[in-house]
């Protein structure tokens, strides 16, 4: 808990509303006194619909992210997405202690779960992505490995990087003179990603399957050519798939 706690984006709002004074005088003087404290309870799950209107099942987060990720990204899910439509009709049920809608939002609501999935499967989780992420994931597992301590520096360095770039130059690349090749020429793939991105650097996906293809068909096709690899994969899944480059 302690580690995930490290890169939540509300634990990590919590700990500036209750460290950065600049910005909780900028709050009281602008919203009235202790809205610092009150935004922090809303953070904390402590006042039901307000909570839920900021991370819930139909949040105004979802709402604003998933067309501009969608229009960013060049894909035509989110274009059709009546946010404001939701928002008018959030409604406070089971005496103001869950956020609900009214029977006008019905179809839209519908139509952001229908988007949430395309962008789920078409961008936030197409197989490239995947395989960045499990890059990353690389990284972590031989330069952190299970060091907290590590770990805490990590994060709060990168916390304070300029952006992408800065991070990879100044925080990333550094970590990694502490891995021995061949590993870390595979590791530093990741970073050329960032700095002078190959399409060719990603990691390539070598299996996929579904819930109907046979237990053994998938022990073979993942164990006959990569048997010392280990990653960790979990059979109840609809669909899985891995990506390694090794």
């Amino acid at each position: 808990m302690e580690a995930k706690n490290l890169v939540s984006h509300s634990q990590y709002t919590k700990d500036l509303l209750k460290s950065d004074s600049e910005i909780v005088d900028a709050i009281n003087r602008f919203w009235g006194d202790d809205l610092a404290t009150e935004a922090i309870k809303i953070l904390d799950g402590k006042m039901p619909v307000l909570s839920e209107i900021l991370d819930g099942p139909i949040d105004v987060d979802k709402l604003d992210y998933l067309r501009r990720d969608a229009h960013h990204c060049g894909v035509p899910y989110g274009q059709g997405l009546d946010g404001l439509g939701i928002i008018r009709c959030y409604r406070g049920v089971r005496n103001n202690q869950q956020l609900g809608i009214s029977q006008a939002a019905v179809r839209a609501v519908e139509g952001f779960m229908i988007c949430q999935e395309q962008m789920l499967g078409m961008v936030y989780w197409q197989e490239h992505v995947r395989a960045v992420i499990a890059m990353f994931h690389a990284f972590l597992a031989h330069v952190i490995q299970r060091d907290l301590a590590k770990l805490k520096d990590l994060v709060n360095k990168l916390k304070v990087s300029a952006g992408d770039f800065d991070a990879f130059q100044n925080v990333i690349s550094p970590n990694l003179s502490s891995v021995a090749d061949p590993l870390k020429s595979a590791l530093n793939k990741l970073v050329r990603l960032h700095t002078s991105p190959s399409f060719g650097d990603i990691y390539r996906c070598i299996g996929q399957y579904t819930g109907m293809d046979c237990e053994r068909r998938c022990e073979t096709i993942f164990w006959c050519q990569f048997e010392n690899i280990r990653i960790p994969w979990h059979r109840r899944c609809s669909k899985q798939s891995w990506a390694t480059d090794c």
